[in-house]
């Protein structure tokens, strides 16, 4: 009776993909991204078993704002050789990022609240899910369901899909006062299966996103009749609580987005597509990499650069763009070509002066030279040196089970480039290591008043007073008293001149000042979300006890947090080296 009314509901019923069928848990652990960069199972674009487009809540996001990422998505599942040979150096490791583990983790710690929460048998985790089995699990009215699966065909195309969540009208979800997430009964149950999508994500906020992602779960359901009329909803982060979508509204937004990809996999076939299909080799504009959850966000970073996008320009207002196209502005070279700012309409002279002066300079570095426009006449204002003046960068993990950060490495490196870091292991650890920074600290300052704490951006002061606060004000005088020495160094690079780089970021100008002779950057973690990542491992293999392992990796994010404060200290010597003749001059670096 089951079979037939599947399929009845669903002339896709048998046609999972090889990839899911192997292995579908394995598969859902090693995709499923929650949070700013989440992923879905069967994320992808994925040609079936009838050689016809099939897709998932993903690719509706893409096609809501990003038709490239569509399109690009149909080539790599169609095996368009040219299409793979281009993409191949891009590819990201997903089984690294961080917010993939910790989407998971989150994943997890909520099935076993609800779980908790409800008498035995009232929650069932599928193990193995199919459409059947998810189905038959309905059937018995089982009050919350984990990983029910879906396959639809809207408009002729398959989609599929896990829900995280199936929760049978008359119970809901919701957030108790420690931050648990309890499931319980608030009405009647219907004599037939009547169930809401639920997704469970390790975000803050709600998202459009979700919604589409929901509707898709619920136009499953109403296809099958098992839909009921309560509003379905998304389980955020740790303390963040519960957000609760009307249907009609979410199934208005997933109907748009159906609507526009099923625009575009219609023009082609993946028998027919070739790599013309592709037209663009990046995302529309740099924003739209990390809202539609790009691919390949360094293919679309290398194309952003051989086009000399106008997004590249510093502090690219994203409504100043489309009216500088709209002026026949269309890159960075094209700005540059003129002789003084251009009149643009809509725009203030302010915003047009700005990004024709860093358009100037930029143009020289994207021709091949480095170099830095001045801002200013003469050298950047700094404090007077001190042999105690120290250069201090943080690292710090977001635990997916609390509220706060967690702090776990305080470095410095101090005018004679020696490095010195005080480690937390575990949070149980936070509060003696800031103590033993603030000992070491204040030792410098009581040595000479004058000395000054140089940081890159303002994580550091941030954090040390949020330290302070949380463990009641604890040793806040001398928290303050450091804080009140330390100077960001960003805002003085800012003020003094525009790079030829277009960022900011402490890793782009370290090409300007030569930090390479002294760093060991390409040998380390690539960055700061990096150094979460390998402190995540650091952290399994210490429940694992594997000591030589955990000693390993944390060796690496020593050794990395060593660099940021080395960097800190090879910038600070360098901006005092820097003095201008005039300013809005271009001046090139050897």
């Amino acid at each position: 009776m089951l079979s037939q009314e599947i399929r009845k509901n669903n002339c896709f019923l048998t046609e999972v993909s090889e990839q899911l069928e192997a292995n579908p848990r394995g598969t859902k652990r090693a995709l499923g991204y929650a949070g700013r960069n989440w992923y879905s199972q069967g994320a992808n674009m994925r040609v079936n078993k009838t050689q016809s487009w099939a897709f998932a809540s993903r690719d509706l996001f893409k096609a809501t704002e990003c038709e490239h990422c569509v399109r690009l998505s149909m080539a790599v599942k169609a095996n368009v050789p040219s299409v793979l040979e281009k993409i191949e150096p891009f590819i990201e490791d997903l089984a690294k990022k961080l917010p993939i583990i910790q989407g998971n983790q989150r994943e997890r710690i909520v099935f076993d609240q609800i779980k908790a929460s409800l008498p035995d048998g009232d929650f069932v985790e599928l193990e193995k899910p199919s459409t059947e089995e998810t189905l038959e699990t309905m059937s018995r009215l089982v009050p919350v369901i984990a990983q029910g699966y879906f396959v639809t065909a809207p408009q002729g195309y398959e989609w599929s899909g896990y829900a995280d969540l199936l929760v049978l009208e008359g119970y809901d979800l919701t957030q108790l006062e420690d931050g648990k997430i309890a499931a319980s009964k608030i009405g009647v149950v219907p004599d037939k299966p009547k169930y809401m999508p639920w997704d469970i994500k390790n975000s803050s906020e709600g998202d459009p996103k979700y919604q589409i992602q929901l509707a898709g779960y619920l136009d499953a359901l109403q296809q099958l009749g098992m839909a009921s009329d309560q509003p379905m909803g998304i389980v955020l982060s740790f303390t963040k609580g519960i957000v609760k979508y009307e249907l009609e509204q979410s199934m208005a937004l997933y109907r748009d987005a159906l609507s526009k990809l099923v625009a575009i996999l219609n023009q082609t076939t993946p028998q027919t597509i070739t790599d013309d299909f592709v037209a663009n080799w990046s995302c529309l504009k740099k924003s739209v990499c990390a809202d539609i959850y790009c691919d390949y966000p360094r293919l679309c970073a290398k194309t952003f650069k051989e086009n000399r996008v106008l997004e590249l320009l510093p502090k690219m207002h994203h409504t100043h763009s489309p009216k500088l196209r709209a002026a026949g502005i269309n890159n960075v070279s094209d700005l540059a070509g003129f002789e003084e700012a251009p009149a643009v309409d809509d725009l203030k002279s302010e915003f047009t002066e700005r990004y024709w002066r860093a358009a100037k300079v930029m143009t020289v570095e994207l021709d091949g030279q480095k170099a830095l426009m001045s801002k200013i006449a003469g050298s950047p204002e700094l404090p007077q040196p001190t042999s105690q003046d120290l250069f201090f960068d943080i690292e710090w993990f977001n635990p997916v089970d609390s509220t706060g950060e967690f702090i776990f490495m305080f470095g410095v490196v101090s005018a004679d480039e020696s490095f010195k870091a005080f480690i937390a292991e575990t949070p149980e650890e936070e509060l003696a290591k800031f103590d033993e920074f603030l000992n070491f600290g204040i030792e410098r300052l009581s040595a000479n008043p004058d000395m000054h704490i140089y940081h890159y951006h303002n994580p550091e002061p941030l954090k040390v007073a949020m330290l302070a606060k949380r463990y009641g004000g604890h040793r806040s005088a001398d928290a303050e008293a450091l804080i009140a020495r330390m100077v960001d160094l960003r805002p003085v690079a800012m003020n003094a001149f525009t790079p030829g780089s277009g960022s900011y970021s402490i890793k782009s100008l370290e090409t300007y000042y030569g930090a390479d002779s002294k760093l060991n950057r390409d040998k380390l973690v690539s960055g700061g979300a990096d150094a979460m990542y390998q402190f995540e491992l650091f952290r399994v293999a210490l429940a694992k006890g594997e000591t030589a392992e955990a000693k390993a990796i944390m060796k690496v994010i020593f050794d990395y947090n060593r660099d940021d404060c080395l960097s800190t200290k090879l910038l600070n010597d360098w901006l005092r080296s820097l003095n201008f003749a005039l300013a809005d001059e271009v001046t090139v670096l050897p």
